[in-house]
């Protein structure tokens, strides 16, 4: 599932199901206002944002973020 939220007022604003990166791809491409693509490192996410908003700078979430430091913390 995809959601895409407007930060500055915190609130959904469409969400999406399905992980097809087609599906993020023309969903992005018809708002092209996006800067910033919060996203776990699933793949189709990735080439989602890639095709639909090549300009979008795409960065981890913070539940990830700790997560991966957690699981190397480990090693």
């Amino acid at each position: 599932m995809m959601a895409s939220l407007k930060v500055s007022r915190s609130t959904m604003a469409a969400q999406s199901r399905g992980r097809e990166p087609e599906t993020l791809a023309a969903w992005l491409a018809q708002h092209p206002q996006n800067k910033v693509s919060r996203r776990d490192r699933a793949t189709c996410y990735a080439e989602g944002t890639t095709l639909g908003a090549p300009q979008a700078l795409q960065v981890a979430d913070r539940w990830h973020l700790w997560h991966n430091l957690g699981q190397a913390a480990e090693r």
